[in-house]
C-alpha cells in the first residue's frame, strides 16, 4: 500500500530517509498536496515561492511520491485502463538542460538510489530518466527548450521555475509547456491526473502570477504564496529582524511594510531592494533589472498642470507656442501599430548650469484596428504644432522606415534625422539624470508612467521592456530630453532670451499658422 503520510515518505529509511532536513513548511504543504489527490479535490497545484524556500525539493519529492504510489499497484496501466505499450510517465520540467540534469535529475536520482523501496524495482537510471521497466514506469526530467516526452502517458508533471522557462531568444514559453503538459495529463487520465506548477515570480504580468491570480479561488487547486523566510524553519535564521517598506506614496509615505524579516535578508534588502522583493519576497517585479531602481521617480517629478489634448485627441484652446525652440521625437512601435511622440523644450538652467526639460506634448498614438500606423498622419501632427507656433528645431525617428520622412520634413524646412534610443543607454541616462536632479516638468501621462517603471537595464548596454511591454512612449521622453541634454547650453538660452525680446521673423514653414 502507498504511503499517504508526506512525512513519513520524507523520514522513514524505507522511503527517502532525510530524517529532520527538510523543511516544517515543505511537510505541511506537501501533505496538503498528497492529500488532495488522495481525495480527488486537487488537479493542480500552483506556488508562488521565494528563492530558496525548498520549492524545487518540494518538487521532486513530489515526483518522486507519484512514482511511489504508482509502484504500488500490481498493474499501474491497468488500473487506469491503458494499454501496457507505453510507460506511465512521471514528468519534471526544469528551466534548462543543464538544470534538468546536474540539479533535478541528480537530486531526484540521489533519492531514488538511497532508498530501500524503489531499488527493490531494479529501476534503470538513464541520462535524464529512470525507468522501472517491471511495472512499465518512467520517471522523466526535461527542461523547457525541447520537446515534450513524446509517447509517454504522462499522469504527473511538475514545472519548476516555470517563469523562467525561456527560448532560445530569451522569450517566455511557461504558457505553452504549461498547456501541452495540462492537456497530455486530461486526455489520459481525465481528473485522477496532476500538474504542478511552482517558480519565484519574474514580472507582474509574468506567467506564474497570472496564473496565481487567476486560480486562487479555486476549490479544485492548490495555491499558496510564500515569501522565502516563511518557508524556512525560523530557528534557522537569525533571532534579529528588520522592518521593510515595499511602497510609498509619491511624498515617500509608506504605503505598504513587511515586519519581522530575519536579518539573514538584510543585505539583500539593502543592495537591491526590487531583486529583494522579487526573489525572496516572491513580488512580481516591474522589470527583471530595473533600469531605475527608484520606482516612484516618475511619479514625484509630475507637474500640477492640465494636459493639453482634449479627448477626442484635438488640441485644447490654449494651446500655442511662443517660438521658443522645441524639439520632437518620434518612436513607431515594432509592430507599427502604435507609437510614441514627445515634443518638449529648454526650461532653464538649475543651479549648477544643468539644463532642464519641459515636455509640452505627450501621446501614444494608435492604428485603427489591423492597421499600420501613417507617416501622413505623424508630418500633419508636426505641421500642425508648428501651424500654432512651436517653432520646431528638430525632429527624430527612431529609424523604422523614416528616410521618406525626414526628406519630406527637410524639404518642409524642419530638420530632421534618425535618434535610436535602443543602440545604448545615453538618450535613458539623460532622462534618469533629470528626474532625479529635478530638472524634467511633464504632465500625468498613464503610459509614460507604466512604461518606465517597467524598464530594463539589459547588460548594462540598452534599455529595453519586459515580454508584453511597451516602451514606445518612454523612447520618445528620452530622445526629446537627449536632444535637450545634447544641444542646449547656458549661451544658446541667453540669446534665445535676447531675440525673444526683439521679436521673431516667418521664414519658412515653422513659423506659419495652419
Amino acid at each position: 500500500m502507498p504511503s499517504f503520510n508526506f512525512e513519513e515518505f520524507i523520514k522513514s529509511p524505507e522511503y527517502l530517509d532525510l530524517k529532520d532536513g527538510v523543511y516544517r513548511r515543505i511537510i505541511k504543504e506537501g501533505q496538503k498536496i498528497i492529500d488532495g489527490i488522495a481525495s480527488g479535490k486537487f488537479k493542480e497545484g500552483i506556488g508562488m515561492w521565494g528563492i530558496g524556500s525548498g520549492k524545487s525539493f518540494l518538487a521532486e519529492a513530489l515526483s518522486v511520491w507519484y512514482v511511489h504510489y504508482l509502484l504500488c499497484f500490481k498493474n499501474p496501466s491497468k488500473n487506469f485502463g491503458l494499454t501496457d505499450d507505453k510507460p506511465i510517465a512521471v514528468v519534471n520540467m526544469s528551466t534548462s538542460a543543464t538544470q534538468a540534469k546536474n540539479v533535478i535529475f541528480a537530486g531526484v536520482r540521489r533519492l531514488i538510489e538511497k532508498s530501500p523501496f524503489f531499488m527493490q524495482f531494479q529501476p534503470d537510471v538513464l541520462q535524464t530518466e529512470i525507468r522501472f521497466k517491471i511495472k512499465n514506469i518512467a520517471l522523466y526530467c526535461g527542461n523547457s527548450q525541447e520537446t515534450m516526452p513524446l509517447g509517454y502517458n504522462v499522469i504527473f508533471a511538475s514545472l519548476d521555475e516555470a517563469d523562467w522557462f525561456l527560448d532560445n531568444e530569451f522569450k517566455s514559453i511557461a504558457e505553452d509547456v504549461y498547456h501541452t503538459l495540462k492537456n497530455r495529463i486530461a486526455s489520459r487520465f481525465g481528473l485522477k491526473g496532476f500538474i504542478f506548477t511552482i517558480s519565484a515570480p519574474r514580472y507582474e504580468g509574468g506567467f506564474i502570477s497570472k496564473l496565481y491570480q487567476t486560480l486562487k479561488d479555486s476549490a479544485d487547486v492548490y495555491c499558496t504564496y510564500f515569501k522565502t523566510w516563511k518557508v524556512k524553519d525560523r530557528e534557522k535564521m537569525e533571532p534579529e529582524t528588520f522592518n521593510f517598506v515595499v511602497e510609498r506614496d509619491k511624498d515617500g509615505k509608506a504605503l505598504k511594510v513587511w515586519h519581522d524579516i530575519p536579518v539573514d535578508f538584510l543585505k539583500a534588502s539593502e543592495e537591491n531592494p526590487e531583486k529583494f522583493m522579487r526573489d525572496f519576497g516572491a513580488r512580481p517585479s516591474l522589470a527583471l533589472e530595473a533600469f531605475d531602481r527608484d520606482s516612484t521617480i516618475i511619479e514625484r517629478n509630475i507637474a500640477a498642470r492640465e494636459a493639453p489634448l482634449n479627448d477626442d485627441g484635438s488640441f485644447k484652446d490654449w494651446f500655442w507656442g511662443d517660438r521658443e525652440d522645441h524639439f520632437i521625437h518620434v518612436d513607431l512601435a515594432k509592430n507599427k501599430d502604435a507609437c510614441g511622440f514627445a515634443m518638449g523644450r529648454l526650461d532653464g538652467f538649475d543651479d549648477k548650469n544643468q539644463p532642464k526639460v519641459f515636455i509640452d506634448l505627450l501621446m501614444q498614438i494608435k492604428a485603427d484596428q489591423n492597421e499600420e500606423i501613417q507617416f501622413a498622419r505623424i508630418r500633419d501632427l508636426i505641421y500642425s504644432l508648428a501651424g500654432r507656433r512651436f517653432n520646431i528645431k528638430k525632429v527624430s525617428f527612431d529609424g523604422w522606415q523614416s528616410v521618406d520622412m525626414i526628406q519630406i520634413l527637410k524639404t518642409n524646412g524642419i530638420d530632421a534625422e534618425t535618434l535610436s534610443v535602443d543602440k545604448n543607454t545615453q538618450a535613458y541616462d539623460t532622462m534618469k539624470a533629470m528626474l532625479h536632479t529635478q530638472r524634467f516638468d511633464c504632465y500625468f501621462h498613464p503610459v509614460l508612467q507604466k512604461e518606465y517603471r517597467m524598464l530594463e537595464l539589459i547588460k548594462a548596454k540598452k534599455v529595453d521592456h519586459p515580454p508584453g511591454g511597451s516602451k514606445d512612449v518612454s523612447d520618445a521622453v528620452a530622445g526629446v530630453c537627449w536632444h535637450i541634454g545634447k544641444n542646449e547650453s547656458r549661451d544658446s538660452f541667453d540669446r534665445f532670451a535676447k531675440t525673444a525680446k526683439k521679436g521673431f521673423s516667418k521664414p519658412s514653414i515653422l513659423n506659419q499658422d495652419f
